[in-house]
């Protein structure tokens, strides 16, 4: 396969999956706030494209001692045959939680650990890879600048949806796991409709901007948590192609 081909399907992958694979769990766990001192919360959500079901997403969500300490998220064919996963721990950071995404089909894996308390992008394709890629990056943003990775930005609407709307734009610096790199972006917030959230995700980088323009993403603010997204998909369809999906929440409540 082309290499530059190859590259862009991993930053798609890895994209997706840093704004939003891991961030659905997390958000279901926050809301239930000191109501669950220690408690799993499951719920699944449905991703489409053209109408039709492209794979469905179960999502598992721990809670210790008031506090987000683990959230997993499983794709499965509509069928439930098993296609990738995500998992994210909190020990070490809430904005860039120590996380693994893997995808069964083709074996790529990407994350980010923490060694000797520095934090490491990591990623292999068994296809490409002779040994893990890795790389060591700082978690500090530049004034203004919010540096996320995985959940983290969620949970920053979560914290500080209020300041993010008066503001209007805040600038961010997304960890891309799947590259090993840090891209910037940033995150509007457009308006609110019925306790609602509109918020778009803006690509600040040209070359990204050619195959995502831009995120959409509905929010309930009273009970804080995801509720539509539209954009990239970090699960790749059976051609290994990227796609675009809308996905939809159900919290069963």
């Amino acid at each position: 396969m082309n290499a530059s081909i190859t590259g862009t399907r991993k930053i798609a992958a890895a994209l997706s999956v840093a704004l939003l694979a891991g961030t659905s769990g997390s958000l279901a766990a926050q809301s239930a706030g000191s109501a669950a001192e220690n408690k799993i919360l499951r719920f699944s959500s449905v991703a489409t494209r053209g109408g039709k079901v492209s794979y469905v997403e179960k999502h598992e969500s721990e809670y210790r001692d008031g506090k987000i300490y683990r959230a997993r998220t499983d794709y499965l064919r509509e069928n439930g045959e098993p296609l990738a996963y995500i998992e994210s721990y909190f020990t070490e950071s809430l904005a860039a939680p120590a996380h693994v995404f893997e995808d069964y089909r083709n074996g790529f894996r990407h994350g980010v650990r923490y060694e000797k308390g520095a934090a490491v992008l990591f990623s292999f394709d068994p296809g490409t890879d002779e040994k893990e890629n890795r790389k060591e990056v700082a978690l500090t943003g530049d004034g203004e600048i919010l540096m996320v990775g995985c959940q983290g930005l969620f949970y920053y609407l979560q914290e500080y949806y209020q300041e993010a709307k008066l503001k209007g734009r805040v600038p961010l610096k997304l960890l891309i796991t799947g590259t090993r790199e840090v891209y910037d972006f940033e995150l509007e917030v457009r308006g609110e409709r019925n306790g609602v959230a509109e918020l778009t995700i803006h690509i600040q980088n040209r070359f990204l901007r050619l195959f995502a323009p831009k995120l959409e993403v509905r929010y309930d603010i009273g009970k804080r948590r995801m509720l539509w997204y539209k954009g990239l998909s970090n699960i790749q369809d059976d051609r290994g192609k990227i796609q675009t999906v809308e996905i939809v929440y159900d919290y069963a409540d």
